[in-house]
């Protein structure tokens, strides 16, 4: 298995300090390149970012969470590379945590992200815009959104809410370059590739992400192993990994009576996809309010919110129940 070969953040990969359009690749001479860090947690040779104050709010939200971590003499050099968080969010105070590894490598204080699982651009604003208001870090241009409207919907996000990451949920399977590099232009700061492509597809879409300064999420969905083909991703050389249930498999009747009358869940295997890997996790598939609050304990510090939470999980249209008010409460009792 090859283990990725990128033990940190090349020049010509950090995002410069124009605004997110992703519309042509990065120009080396132009891009920002790391200064060693001041203050770094001991046994790191640590990176921040010279212009990080310069940089938009998006890329500056995005660096601040996942900005590498350049060398750690502990580890093989396939490890050298992310390990969750930026360190010029130490430099910078804010406060840290301890990864599932032993490091201080996470935020205390979890990223939220919603899925916009739906199928009009009008009512995915909508709840974009009830999830701005309640405080919710990322935006998901989800699967059925981006089915029902195109890169439309990318581009509709990224013009209404230019300071926040925005993941275009695909689930790419082949053409890895050509889909990433159109969601890229289209305003994405993420792409999502799935761990059972080929390869090929997963390094040409990290290729993609490359060039055009955007994040890869890579999607465990449908694998047997799911730690494994976790490793393989991050090996492939990822920047998330997203532990997923899907929506079938969690209903299909023939499947829970195998479990016993139990339905699938993330928290399933989540425990050794967290172990198996050293970039940062989600846990994606119908989970509860209780259930997303007990992720951090996981080690798991990127909170996807999705169905039944924020849409009507039979129907893909918004739900019965005050998704604002709702919102609201998840954040605050992840902040106590």
């Amino acid at each position: 298995m090859r283990a990725c070969q990128q033990p940190g953040i090349p020049e010509d990969q950090v995002p410069s300090d124009s605004a997110p359009t992703n519309t042509k690749p990065f120009d080396k001479k132009q891009s920002t390149c790391f200064h060693p860090g001041q203050g770094c947690p001991p046994g790191f040779i640590g990176a921040v970012i010279a212009n990080t104050l310069a940089l938009t709010p998006p890329r500056l939200d995005q660096l601040a969470y996942e900005a590498r971590v350049v060398g750690d003499g502990s580890r093989q050099s396939a490890r050298k590379r992310v390990l969750s968080t930026s360190l010029s969010m130490y430099s910078l105070g804010m406060p840290m945590a301890q990864s599932h590894d032993g490091s201080t490598a996470r935020p205390r204080k979890p990223i939220v992200q919603i899925s916009l699982d739906l199928t009009s651009i009008e009512e995915a604003l909508g709840h974009a815009r009830k999830a701005v208001r309640a405080g919710v870090d990322w935006l998901e241009a989800g699967t059925p959104l981006i089915l029902a409207e195109g890169l439309r919907a990318v581009q509709a996000l990224r013009r209404e809410f230019p300071k926040h990451p925005v993941v275009a949920d695909l689930k790419t399977m082949d053409g890895g370059y050509l889909e990433a590099e159109m969601m890229a232009k289209a305003g994405a700061t993420h792409v999502v590739v799935m761990a059972r492509a080929h390869p090929a597809t997963v390094k040409t879409v990290i290729k993609a992400g490359q060039d055009y300064g955007v994040r890869v999420m890579g999607d465990n969905l449908g694998c047997e192993d799911k730690p494994a083909a976790a490793r393989m991703l991050e090996d492939l050389g990822v920047d998330y990994i997203v532990h997923h249930v899907g929506y079938d498999e969690r209903r299909d009747p023939e499947v829970i009576q195998a479990r016993q009358g139990r339905t699938p869940s993330p928290l399933d295997e989540l425990e050794a996809v967290v172990k198996a890997v050293n970039i940062p996790v989600q846990a994606v598939g119908g989970l509860s309010v209780d259930q997303v609050l007990q992720l951090p304990e996981f080690g798991v510090y990127h909170l996807v919110l999705g169905a039944p939470l924020t849409v009507d999980a039979d129907s893909f249209k918004s739900p019965a129940h005050d998704l604002e008010s709702l919102l609201r409460e998840i954040l605050a009792r992840l902040s106590r």
